[in-house]
């Protein structure tokens, strides 16, 4: 069933919410800019069919996680009530694009100081340790469904905030259960996902998170997939049959040794060798690039818990990585364009 669509000067909730103006549709939900009568405030609006239309545990999970959820980088849940047959969660509002936009903006190839920039916000609220630093993986929650998309800038302020939270998962209950978007599914969800034997097959929720960020990351230095088959652009099964047998594209000429390293780190097919995210807040490519966009946009305040990691581990950005964490990313030849331990796909 179709969402009402709702015009402007709408009135919900007894008056409290005017509607502004549509920003988004899918599936199904539809976003919409809206005031609050009380605060003189825009917000964004989630209105979703009632609970014959939109499973009531995805719209509870979304609810529960955001509610627990006070971070700098994760968008906050303000409200949450019915009108009529729909269900509507009030979100804070982002002024700004997405980073598939922002991506498009910079002609589908963002310079590699502002990827890292972005690249550690967003690792900022997926996964670390102590304080406000990477708060889902530590707070026992997984997003599953990390990419572009879901990342939102705030124009003014070059803040990223994470939404959409309807397939964030408890990390125990996300063990067996394959969702996610293709392009970003790693391969252990990928065999959960054409698992047709009935018995399910576990994985680690925060490797599927790091292997999305990867995927996520070489998107936004190159602009394409890195396993999407040239030959066969937008052909899904030839992107699943990539990934399961670990074939992505070459690395082009212009991209750093360093970035190389990070991104064939998170893409390793073994989720037991793939770097963790928590070893992303040690590697000095990585750090360096953020922090020099930081400082050239002037809001290197917005690295400081990730950066804070660092110091407290005895250097500049930490004496040494975790146990498996990130070899050093100028010297690695590993997932070059020329060869390595990742079979390439020709372009």
């Amino acid at each position: 069933m179709p969402i009402i669509a709702l015009a402007p000067n709408t009135m919900l909730n007894n008056g409290r919410y005017r509607i502004e103006r549509e920003l988004n549709r899918g599936g199904t939900a539809v976003v919409y800019a809206a005031e609050d009568q009380t605060t003189h405030q825009y917000v964004a609006l989630k209105v979703m069919n009632g609970p014959d239309q939109v499973p009531v545990k995805v719209v509870k999970r979304e609810i529960a996680f955001s509610a627990a959820a006070r971070h700098d980088n994760i968008v906050r849940l303000l409200d949450v009530f019915a009108e009529k047959a729909q269900l509507i969660i009030v979100w804070e509002l982002i002024s700004g694009p997405d980073l598939l936009d922002l991506l498009n903006e910079h002609e589908g190839r963002m310079p590699e100081p502002m990827a890292a920039f972005f690249f550690c916000q967003l690792l900022q609220a997926v996964r670390g340790e102590g304080g406000r630093v990477m708060f889902m993986h530590n707070n026992g929650f997984c997003h599953r469904d990390i990419k572009p998309e879901n990342c939102m800038v705030q124009r003014a302020s070059h803040q990223l905030k994470l939404i959409d939270f309807g397939l964030s998962k408890h990390l125990e209950s996300a063990r067996t259960l394959g969702v996610g978007t293709p392009d970003y599914l790693s391969p252990e969800m990928l065999q959960v996902w054409t698992n047709t034997s009935g018995v399910p097959v576990p994985y680690d929720a925060r490797a599927v998170d790091a292997w999305a960020m990867g995927v996520l990351m070489y998107l936004l230095i190159t602009g394409k997939y890195p396993f999407e088959d040239p030959g066969h652009p937008n052909n899904l099964a030839h992107t699943i049959h990539n990934v399961l047998a670990g074939r992505m594209r070459p690395f082009p000429d212009h991209m750093s040794g360093g970035c190389r390293s990070l991104i064939t780190g998170l893409l390793r097919t073994d989720p037991h060798q793939r770097t963790s995210l928590q070893a992303m807040a040690f590697d000095p490519w990585l750090m360096q690039h953020a922090r020099n966009h930081a400082l050239a946009v002037g809001r290197l305040d917005l690295l400081e818990p990730l950066m804070a990691i660092g110091l407290h581990g005895g250097g500049e950005y930490g004496a040494a990585a975790p146990a498996g964490g990130v070899e050093d990313s100028q010297t690695s030849s590993r997932a070059t364009s020329s060869g390595g331990t990742l079979p390439l796909l020709t372009s």
